[in-house]
């Protein structure tokens, strides 16, 4: 799930305009509201974002304690030691693969992952 800074749900939604299509994820609010109501809210371009997030998860991947701990942080990893290396192994794996899996397989594999992914509204 992706969530704006407030915590409100973004969704995938586009545009068109001179023929062209132009996807975005928005917050929420922006589906039935304007900017100008919610001042909080915001509107991202779709390509841009899945490239921060891909980029992100793959130095995720690449960095063994940081992604023990995310795993740890989430609840989702137990203190057993062999798990811990099958994940690191697997991950150290897919980090080697990731770069040439391609975009639409890349985003296939974090959509399968059903990841929590908060965005902060900086650049």
């Amino acid at each position: 799930m992706l969530t704006d800074p407030t915590g409100t749900p973004m969704s995938a939604t586009h545009t068109t305009k001179a023929g062209r299509r132009y996807r975005y994820y928005v917050s929420s609010e922006l589906i039935t509201g304007t900017l100008e109501e919610h001042t909080d809210a915001l509107r991202i371009p779709e390509a841009a974002l899945e490239r921060v997030v891909i980029d992100r998860v793959a130095r995720l991947l690449a960095d063994g304690p940081k992604l023990l701990l995310a795993l740890r942080s989430s609840d989702v990893l137990h203190a057993d030691g062999a798990q811990q290396r099958r994940i690191l192994t697997a991950a150290a794996s897919l980090t080697g693969r990731w770069p040439l899996l391609g975009y639409a397989a890349q985003r296939d594999a974090l959509l399968a992952l059903s990841l929590q992914i908060g965005v902060n509204g900086t650049s």
